[in-house]
């Protein structure tokens, strides 16, 4: 990314500049999704969001800017989804392999409908200012998925429960982003189940 200046201009206080504001990310979304990163500009967001290019400025000097603020918060949404989604779980009836196959299920799932917006971002626009705050949401993330697997201790004597999620928490990323930039030759039912085996055995050997 380039060292144009990121940060919005200024905060929508009233509802009308929020309005404005939703509507001029909606629009950038929409056509990321559609067109994708390389073929975005100012002139092509102020067509489809129906403002001028004077009201794009007052809230954001450049395209840079809008996807900065594009990007935080779909990570934040990601984030607070996934978080939810392991806080819900109910996994008092299952199993070890049942919940860790469930927990990949909802991970893949969570990340699914955003695949195409999440890999214009990763390819076009995520900073280290991104990353930053990716790293204090996978802490809650962290948190989550330990909290899950504590009543599972007993069955697998786990010496240090912060690196072991840690590396589970990694792993589920590592292996979703590798889907997102690559075509492997396998469906994500069959990708889902490799994952699975991989956790399942790698906190089953952790003694």
């Amino acid at each position: 990314m380039s060292n144009k200046k990121i940060s919005p201009r200024k905060n929508g206080l009233q509802d009308r500049a929020k309005d404005t504001i939703e509507t001029i990310i909606e629009a950038t979304t929409q056509l990321l999704e559609e067109k994708g990163w390389m073929s975005l500009s100012t002139n092509k967001i102020v067509e489809r969001a129906g403002v001028s290019i004077g009201t794009l400025y007052q809230y954001f000097p450049n395209k840079e800017s809008i996807l900065h603020s594009l990007v935080e918060s779909l990570f934040n949404t990601l984030a607070q989804e996934m978080l939810q989604t392991i806080e819900t779980l109910d996994l008092r009836e299952k199993n070890l392999k049942e919940a860790i196959e469930l927990l990949v299920d909802k991970f893949f799932y969570r990340h699914e409908n955003k695949k195409n917006l999440l890999s214009q971002f990763l390819m076009s626009s995520v900073s280290v200012e991104h990353l930053k705050f990716m790293i204090q949401n996978d802490q809650k993330l962290t948190q989550a998925l330990k909290n899950k697997f504590l009543p599972y201790a007993g069955e697998l004597r786990i010496e240090n429960w912060d690196r072991t999620i840690f590396i589970v928490l990694y792993a589920l990323k590592g292996i979703h982003f590798g889907v997102l930039f690559s075509k492997p030759k396998a469906t994500q039912e069959e990708i889902k189940k490799e994952v699975a085996t991989l956790i399942y055995g790698y906190l089953n050997i952790k003694h």
